[in-house]
């Protein structure tokens, strides 16, 4: 099975101490060992380096997202997805990022996403999946 991987779990893994680092280091390392198979889209890239500009660590940033992007597939966005974004938004309280996580899943036969984010379980097209059920 293929799964989304959100920006969450990403920053947990790369971040400080926090309740979720452990499951998210471990997510991250069965992805290097080719024991999970995931993606993610060029938006999740954009958020990891604007995450890091906004924290003065452009150049951490930048090698961040070109690190993720030589371990997974990444998923362009398009205006189909971007279109089924603001559906999702229609239909419920949603980040508009999310959402168009979501939609970007969606249009390549993606239904589940690993993440940290609650918000996700809104999203009745998508299941999400919790970091620390996949330890």
């Amino acid at each position: 099975m293929q799964y989304f991987l959100d920006t969450s779990v990403i920053l947990y893994a790369a971040g400080a101490g926090h309740e979720y680092k452990k499951s998210c280091v471990a997510i991250i390392e069965k992805i290097a060992r080719g024991e999970l198979s995931v993606c993610v889209s060029t938006e999740v890239l954009q958020e990891l380096v604007h995450r890091y500009i906004r924290l003065s660590k452009k150049p951490e940033g930048i090698k961040m997202a070109k690190d993720v992007s030589e371990l997974v597939q990444v998923l362009p966005v398009d205006d189909v997805a971007f279109l089924h974004a603001l559906t999702i938004l229609e239909q419920c309280e949603v980040d508009t990022r999310d959402a168009l996580h979501a939609a970007v899943a969606l249009h390549f036969g993606i239904d589940h996403i690993i993440s940290t984010d609650r918000h996700f379980d809104l999203i009745k097209e998508v299941k999400r999946i919790d970091p620390t059920t996949l330890e």
